[in-house]
């Protein structure tokens, strides 16, 4: 395995084309992959910093307080005069994935517009990414198109930096996504001719590292320059490099009959990309894609990784944004909804429920302390001894470990199967699992105070190994739904009872302190028997489901018995009471009527053939996906009493859905 040396910044006699915190540096592209990371960097640089945005209202959030952030498009010249004013160095970072559609004049028409008004503003130097392949070779229309844009902004006349890089290697990327996807779900893979394609992949960090240096150079410098990582490789190669790290051994069969054609429809059946993207990104595949000009490691200071560190590292960056999560705050912001079986992070399945109970955090984490052992965990005890049973089978730690006798738990306690990996008290329990299973699981529990309310949010983490980890998973799908809503019910109940023996022992307490008072002594006499009698009730139907549902179960089968009591157990207040933000809640739920009409428009915009075209078209899925998105967080800050951000979320809703439904009425001319 290669590795990735800095021997500091690049050093020259001449002036660097931009210093930082005098020069003003322009970005486009900043909403998306590579433009999006790289915008923090450059904020960390400390360069005076203007973003260019369709929608700046969308952008906007994302920046830092010194970053700019103006509207423009490269597809309309006038507003590109402002946006330029002043500026000395511009990062061109604008190109289509799309492989229907005349995606080609559209390039050509941005890069055009974008050089002149460069020109115009007085700009020094462009920076561009652009993708390797010889000239001298029928390129595909997506690499050509790519090698196209770079020669129009060089025929302004202005020096252009134009980094040509092969598949880019991060989590998130195009290449990275299809090769995650393809080894993850398919153990046996029947492959065309492409994956044999020579390419010389290089790591996110890497590409980003250039992309920084290229402010420090001199303008003079500024020409095309060829970067790639250590390792010349195939698709085939790269698949195998990312079974290494996760522990499969993919089978790769080539067959000769899959075209491009056929090849992006599968793709977009078995992986995430959409397959006019797959079909670009095969198309170039067939292309030898390495480093023929080796100018950049003598221009740079960048010793680029190799395949199998740049595989390692991006999935490290998600193992540490996984353990620094709050699933409280990034299921709300992941961009996705939650579906059958659970949400998506990564290579991560994620199954997040939320409840909420009248009772103080404290009292609700003490329950939440105590589970496991001879407390058992709440519901379906018998299932989990079940499970602990098979897994001994397997050679596995089972559920008869149990646990510490002492309330409180501790970083590295065993609770049965499972081990604590981190707490924080009355806030957040994560426990990690240790059975034998096909892939790693966690279980986290995060409180939350809500006014005189607390939220549970209990989260289910799990990461598959391959496809015999993802059958596993949601082959089991009814039995969490069962086990997972009866635990997070049951914690409820307990915190209940804990809050109403913590109210009973405070007014004994008051009684005893009054000596008897006659008035204290009635009050006590009344409000103790009313909420016993509560509680009590609460426990009694409590105790009475689980009887039922086990009859159920047994004469009908766990299935049935799942799907019944799905609906039945479906986490929500076990209390309801007077909530203080009902005008919040009404504004979330008409917000998210909002949405579903816009969905509605677009779906018969789509069906009809009406929208006017496929750019078009991914721009309004942009904004109901992004609509969605923050329809989930209103919810979660009204949740939380948050009025003020509630209506700056619905506001924002509010602009996207206007967005979409007027480019769904845009018509074909």
């Amino acid at each position: 395995m290669s590795t990735s040396g800095r021997t500091g910044p690049s050093t020259s006699t001449a002036s660097p084309a931009a210093t930082p915190g005098t020069s003003l540096i322009l970005l486009t592209g900043a909403s998306g992959y590579i433009g999006g990371r790289l915008l923090p960097s450059l904020e960390q640089e400390g360069y005076r910093l203007r973003c260019l945005a369709r929608h700046p209202e969308i952008l906007k959030p994302k920046v830092g307080s010194s970053t700019e952030v103006v509207a423009g498009d490269v597809l309309d010249r006038p507003s590109l005069d402002f946006a330029l004013r002043g500026v000395d160095v511009a990062y061109y970072m604008v190109h289509s994935m799309r492989s229907t559609g005349s995606f080609e004049e559209t390039d050509r028409k941005g890069a055009q517009n974008f050089s002149e008004a460069a020109k115009a503003a007085g700009v020094k130097g462009l920076i561009y990414v652009g993708g390797l392949g010889s000239d001298d070779e029928e390129l595909s229309t997506h690499l050509r198109s790519r090698h196209e844009v770079g020669d129009i902004l060089r025929q302004s006349g202005l020096p252009v930096c134009e980094f040509r890089a092969s598949a880019v290697i991060g989590s998130g990327s195009a290449s990275f996504e299809l090769v995650r996807a393809l080894v993850e779900r398919l153990p046996i893979m029947l492959t065309p001719r492409w994956v044999k394609g020579k390419a010389q992949p290089i790591a996110i960090d890497d590409l980003l590292d250039y992309l920084i240096e290229a402010l420090r150079i001199p303008i003079s410098k500024y020409r095309i320059y060829e970067v790639g990582g250590a390792d010349q490789v195939s698709y085939a190669d790269m698949m195998r490099a990312y079974g290494r790290e996760r522990g499969l051994r993919p089978l790769i069969i080539p067959v000769p009959v899959l075209t491009p054609w056929l090849s992006a429809l599968w793709l977009g059946l078995i992986t995430p990309l959409y397959a006019r993207i797959g079909r670009a990104i095969i198309e170039s595949i067939v292309h030898v894609t390495v480093v023929r000009d080796n100018a950049a490691l003598t221009t740079f200071s960048v010793r680029p990784m190799g395949i199998d560190e740049a595989i390692h590292r991006a999935l490290a960056r998600e193992e540490r944004h996984f353990s620094e999560t709050r699933w409280s705050d990034s299921i709300s912001s992941s961009g996705k909804l939650p579906s059958w079986g659970g949400v998506r992070f990564g290579t991560r399945i994620v199954d997040s429920r939320t409840l909420t109970v009248e009772a103080p955090p404290e009292a609700v984490f003490r329950c939440i302390e105590r589970i496991g052992g001879d407390h058992g965990w709440y519901a379906c005890n018998w299932l989990w001894r079940v499970r602990g049973f098979i897994d001994i089978l397997q050679g596995g730690v089972g559920m008869g470990r149990g646990r510490s006798c002492s309330m409180a738990l501790r970083v590295g306690d065993t609770v049965d199967s499972f081990r604590v990996e981190a707490i924080e008290p009355n806030r957040r329990l994560r426990l990690k699992s240790e059975m034998n299973l096909p892939g790693r699981a966690w279980l986290e529990f995060e409180v939350t105070a809500t006014g005189s309310s607390t939220q549970i949010r209990q989260t289910a983490i799990f990461d598959p190994v391959g496809l015999k980890g993802q059958i596993y998973w949601y082959s089991l799908y009814v039995p969490h739904e069962f086990v997972f809503n009866g635990m997070l019910r049951g914690i409820a109940q307990a915190a209940l009872r804990e809050a109403a023996a913590a109210d009973d022992r405070r007014l004994q307490s008051k009684v005893g302190r009054s000596q008897g008072s006659p008035s204290d002594t009635q009050s006590a006499n009344a409000a103790g028997p009313s909420g016993t009698l509560t509680r009590i009730s609460v426990n009694r139907v409590r105790q009475e489901t689980t009887v039922l549902t086990t009859k159920i179960l047994l004469a009908f089968g766990i299935p049935l018995v799942a799907l019944l009591s799905a609906s039945f157990l479906q986490a929500g207040p076990l209390e309801p009471a007077d909530r203080p933000h009902q005008g919040s809640l009404k504004a979330v739920h008409e917000a998210e009527h909002e949405v579903d009409h816009a969905w509605e428009v677009y779906h018969r915009a789509a069906l009809g053939g009406t929208v006017a075209s496929p750019k078009l078209q991914a721009e309004i899925e942009e904004h109901l996906h992004e609509a969605r998105t923050l329809v989930t967080q209103a919810q979660e800050a009204a949740d939380g009493g948050d009025e003020r951000k509630v209506e700056d979320l619905v506001k924002q809703v509010r602009i996207h859905t206007t967005h979409a439904i007027a480019g769904s009425k845009e018509s074909k001319k």
